[in-house]
């Protein structure tokens, strides 16, 4: 069966030559590799252009920028697979990626396949599988409820990369174009609210690269809390959940304590004034409230004793102990 593997790519010229050789090294050849080239301005198309005519299986597509979101729509409407897989072009696939996939997805005659993927940081890969039963089909009642949860409860389902999706069901599904974080939270949520079968892997052949302090360096590019809001307050279709606000507001808090994390690190770029403002606006913002409020006892107990002083600082608006704490919090960890 044919996969259709969409890349969107932008100014990528460094890391062409590397997705090349994991792509070609697939041990299931029966596939086209979409590259969406997003307005790139180093030598990414010239060189796309070449490797096209030495590879048949590789397709180039070329449009102005207009982002991530965009790129991957635009490859979702021209792609001819049976299938489709996401792939970020710094990263990297097991020999046996898109094999393990489209094998689980023939027999467990499935839509849907998910998987888990490896994350390189300073140096160390660590594994990490979805927190959903394994091996298991999921039919649509079993997809609301146990699939529809996970993806409210954490963040840990998101990305597309590691998935697996029959072009059917997602060939009239597009990214939320604009959106700077999250697209692809919004994205899953639409496919498995529309999927009818679906299966978990515990395999994990997706490499994707976090460069150390992406995260930090970006904050003055987006506003991660900005992001959680709107994903904490935009409606999902899945309110008639059970525990539904329960749900959204564990995730909701969850953004909030990385948020906290990074707009109080010395290095990011903001200035002692600006991490104080922006701290004492988070601590008093009414969705930030309402949340501490609907999450249940057992979402605190399950914390570290350090989150869990900080759940309690934020919930009281301590702003200055709260700020002393995540300040020495960054220390200690500086000095293990």
């Amino acid at each position: 069966m044919l996969v259709s593997i969409l890349i969107p790519v932008y100014n990528a010229a460094s890391h062409l030559a590397s997705c090349w050789a994991t792509l070609e090294a697939q041990t299931h050849t029966d596939f086209e590799a979409v590259f969406v080239n997003d307005g790139s301005t180093d030598a990414t198309e010239q060189m796309l252009q070449e490797k096209v005519t030495r590879e048949p299986r590789f397709r180039v597509i070329s449009q102005s920028n207009q982002g991530v979101s965009a790129a991957r729509n635009t490859g979702i409407a021209l792609a001819q697979g049976d299938y489709i897989a996401f792939m970020d072009v710094d990263d990297t696939l097991a020999p046996d990626f898109l094999e393990q996939l489209l094998s689980a997805a023939k027999n467990y005659d499935c839509e849907v396949v998910f998987s888990g993927f490896q994350r390189e940081l300073q140096g160390q890969w660590y594994a990490e599988v979805p927190p959903l039963p394994l091996h298991k089909k999921f039919d649509t009642a079993q997809i609301r409820q146990e699939v529809w949860p996970a993806y409210l409860r954490s963040n840990q389902l998101n990305s597309v990369c590691n998935k697996l999706f029959a072009r059917a069901l997602v060939q009239s599904i597009r990214f939320p174009v604009g959106q700077a974080l999250g697209e692809d939270g919004v994205f899953g949520r639409q496919v498995v609210s529309q999927a009818q079968s679906l299966v978990v892997l515990d395999y994990c052949g997706y490499f994707y690269r976090e460069v150390a302090g992406s995260a930090t360096r970006n904050l003055l590019k987006h506003d991660y809390f900005q992001a959680a809001l709107h994903d904490y307050e935009s409606p999902t279709g899945w309110e008639s959940l059970p525990n539904y606000k329960a749900l959204q507001s564990e995730k909701f808090l969850r953004q909030v304590l990385m948020c906290l994390g990074l707009y109080t690190k010395k290095e990011n770029g903001l200035s002692f004034w600006a991490q104080w403002r922006t701290l004492r606006k988070l601590a008093h913002h009414a969705a930030v409230k309402q949340a501490l409020n609907e999450v249940p006892d057992s979402f605190v107990a399950r914390q570290s004793r350090f989150y869990q002083m900080v759940l309690s600082l934020l919930k009281k608006k301590q702003v200055g102990l709260l700020f002393l704490a995540l300040r020495y919090s960054h220390y200690k960890n500086k000095t293990k």
